[in-house]
C-alpha cells in the first residue's frame, strides 16, 4: 500500500537538501510533490525553467541543480476549484494531478494521508510562504522519506 510522508519547507534551500537526501536514497523524482503558492514561486524561483540569455563572458548559474532544478521546471500552474478565490498554486508530482478539480489543498492533503487539522494548517501555511514536500513511498520507504525530510529542515506533517 503507497503512503505519504509530507513535510513543510520554509525556503528552497532546505527542500534542496532533502531532495538531494532523498534521491541520494533512492527515492524516484516522479513519487516526490512540491506545491508552494505563486508568490512563493516567484520569490523563490523567478525564471526557473527558462532558458538563461546567451551572455559572453563568465556566467553566474542561479538555478537549483539536481532533483530540485528537475522538479521545478516541471511545476504547473493550479488554482483548484475550492480554493475561495485564494492564489493560484504552482506544484508538481502526485499531489499536482490531485490538485485538478473542485477540491482544495487541504482536501488533497487529507486523502493522501495528512490529518485534517494538519492539512488546514498546512494550506494556510503554504498561502504565507511555505512549501509542502511530500513523497509517495510503501509504509515502510515513507518513515525513512520523512525522517530524511525532518533531519533537512522540514516540519513533518502528522498523518491521520
Amino acid at each position: 500500500m503507497m503512503t505519504h510522508a509530507t513535510a513543510l519547507f520554509a525556503d528552497r534551500h532546505t527542500i534542496h537538501a532533502a531532495l538531494e537526501q532523498l534521491a541520494q536514497a533512492g527515492f524516484s523524482r516522479d513519487a516526490i510533490s512540491l506545491v508552494m503558492s505563486e508568490g512563493t514561486h516567484e520569490r523563490h524561483f523567478a525564471g526557473e525553467g527558462a532558458r538563461p540569455p546567451r551572455q559572453s563572458g563568465p556566467r553566474r548559474v542561479t538555478r537549483p541543480g539536481g532533483v530540485l532544478g528537475a522538479i521545478v521546471t516541471g511545476l504547473r500552474a493550479c488554482t483548484p476549484d475550492g480554493s475561495n478565490g485564494s492564489a493560484p498554486l504552482r506544484a508538481g508530482g502526485p499531489l499536482q494531478r490531485a490538485l485538478r478539480g473542485p477540491t482544495t489543498l487541504a482536501a488533497v492533503l487529507v486523502a493522501f494521508g495528512t490529518n485534517e487539522p494538519e492539512a488546514r494548517l498546512a494550506d494556510a501555511r503554504v498561502r504565507d510562504g511555505a512549501i509542502v514536500v511530500a513523497v509517495e513511498a510503501s509504509q515502510e520507504r515513507a518513515a525513512l522519506a520523512l525522517q530524511l525530510l525532518e533531519l533537512s529542515g522540514g516540519s513533518a506533517l502528522q498523518a491521520a
